[in-house]
């Protein structure tokens, strides 16, 4: 096995607190998650401060529950691009490092989704599983793509991976 660079540790480093970070933010009661939509929302101007924490309004709901769909699209569209660039190279060609990479991020969306089960006012939702592990294909076609198109270039992709 070739001798890893700097960057294959960092990007494990990278993967592995973005894997902590993903569990902090699924470890925050419902409560608590609902607020911090709110407040994003309020940031954007959609909502008015008092709404932050309302219960009552369908509408500031939906747009906390769009939020939220929103964080695990980008969470886990990430963490399938951070997963290819940390296995690629090790042992495995690209196409094994690619469904790798997809199956590790759907295994973690769903333990996470899991853990919820244990954190107040959470629970796990299958449409949730479903949307990380599209999400994370989604990062991991994206990733493979730019990889491609970087060995049809000049550019000397065996520095970095």
């Amino acid at each position: 096995m070739r001798k890893y660079s700097i960057f294959k540790k960092l990007i494990w480093v990278i993967t592995v607190l973005w894997m902590c970070m993903i569990f902090y933010f699924s470890h925050q009661p419902g409560e608590v998650s609902r607020m911090e939509s709110g407040k994003i929302l309020h940031k954007m101007d959609l909502i008015q401060e008092n709404d932050i924490n309302t219960v009552d309004n369908y509408e500031v709901l939906s747009l906390q529950r769009v939020i939220r769909k929103w964080a695990h699209k980008i969470i886990y569209f990430t963490l399938g691009i951070l997963f290819v660039l940390s296995i690629i190279n090790t042992r495995f060609t690209n196409i094994v490092t690619y469904l790798i990479s997809f199956i590790a991020a759907t295994v973690y969306g769903a333990t996470d989704e899991l853990h919820q089960m244990f954190v107040p006012g959470r629970g796990p939702l299958l449409s949730d599983v479903f949307l990380d592990s599209v999400s994370a294909l989604t990062g991991v076609v994206f990733i493979a793509v730019i990889i491609e198109l970087l060995k049809k270039t000049k550019f000397d992709l065996k520095k970095f991976i």
